[in-house]
């Protein structure tokens, strides 16, 4: 008996795609390298956080019940839903000055960014295939007897020094076992400029990185420099996203989220998406703010080199908080989500 299957191609190209497609609509389908159900949650539900319903029966309460079930429905994308949701918003109150007017106005800024970030992902087309289901005792038994030649990074299972203190002079300390990430990133270098802005700047060791996340990282030791580059030269970053945490106490949260006495929005807000742009890692935020007559620019990061201190194993962030002035008092931390492939 035969099932069916979706496969996915890269656009224009016999190219199969291995990695997990995501719905853009109802038949477009994308690469998910910056655009995702998770991405689109933690947007909405920070976003929806400012829309409570009342007691009262209204459209406006209706559609923030509406809204909020995005969050929950799982049976198809959020981006897919959002777009049902705004398209069937009741016409006679998208434009109307109201808390229903200005909730569509929001979302539908929120889905058309959505659209542009989509803009950089590569499109898909879906092939229906018959699927056989077939199993050979004999393969399945050749194959656990297979012994790979191939051995793995001897970083794998030894301690890797972290490069914060890396020093040519002196042997660099052991980085503890629970920071993991620090054996990747530098210190974040931050301080404040005029206007109360938080600019920052932080190192990433990159060979490093991808020592420790490739599959084939015994390739890589190979001694031939063109082979080990060549080799290098098939990971690539496609993108770095910038993160703002708020992280008070638990009664300062509880607080904010009882009297609303503090601006509970930023509890995590997305400063900077980066992407591959002429060749060089660059990008800014910027938010449509329906109700002002011109767009807000959250942040801003770029990759940047430093003569005698970056080359292509250490690499450099610079990045620029703007609309962390406008917050209250508080804690905050951020954190960097990197997104990159490996074709080796």
């Amino acid at each position: 008996m035969y099932n069916s299957a979706s496969v996915f191609y890269l656009a224009n190209s016999s190219a199969i795609y291995t990695g997990k497609p995501y719905a853009i609509s109802a038949t477009k389908y994308v690469t998910s390298n910056f655009i995702n159900d998770q991405v689109i949650s933690r947007e909405l539900k920070s976003t929806l956080s400012a829309y409570q319903p009342t007691s009262v029966s209204s459209t406006y309460n209706s559609q923030v019940r509406k809204a909020r079930k995005i969050l929950e429905n799982n049976e198809e994308s959020k981006m897919v839903q959002l777009r049902k949701f705004v398209s069937s918003y009741p016409k006679n109150q998208r434009t109307a000055n109201t808390k229903s007017g200005i909730l569509y106005k929001v979302l539908k800024a929120k889905l058309e960014k959505y659209d542009l970030q989509v803009a950089n992902e590569q499109t898909l087309t879906r092939k229906i295939v018959s699927n056989p289901t077939i199993r050979d005792d004999r393969t399945i038994q050749d194959l656990s007897n297979i012994t790979l030649e191939i051995k793995d990074s001897e970083e794998s299972i030894e301690d890797v020094l972290d490069i914060r203190t890396r020093n040519e002079n002196m042997t660099a300390e052991r980085t503890a076992e629970n920071l993991r990430n620090a054996l990747y990133f530098s210190e974040l270098q931050t301080s404040r400029d005029n206007s109360n802005n938080v600019r920052m700047t932080f190192f990433i060791d990159w060979q490093k990185m991808i020592m420790k996340n490739t599959k084939f990282a015994g390739l890589l030791k190979n001694t031939n420099k063109d082979i080990s580059q060549k080799l290098r030269s098939k990971v690539k970053i496609k993108g770095v996203r910038l993160i703002r945490e708020r992280y008070d106490d638990k009664n300062t949260l509880q607080q904010m989220n009882k009297s609303q006495t503090r601006d509970k929005e930023s509890i995590v807000q997305v400063i900077s998406d980066t992407y591959v742009r002429n060749g060089v890692l660059t990008g800014q935020r910027i938010e449509d703010v329906p109700w002002k007559k011109k767009n807000l620019l959250i942040g801003a990061m770029k990759e940047t080199t430093y003569d005698g201190i970056t080359d292509e194993n250490i690499r450099c962030f610079e990045a620029v908080d703007y609309n962390i002035s406008s917050k209250t008092a508080g804690k905050y931390r951020y954190r960097v989500e990197f997104n990159f492939t490996d074709e080796i």
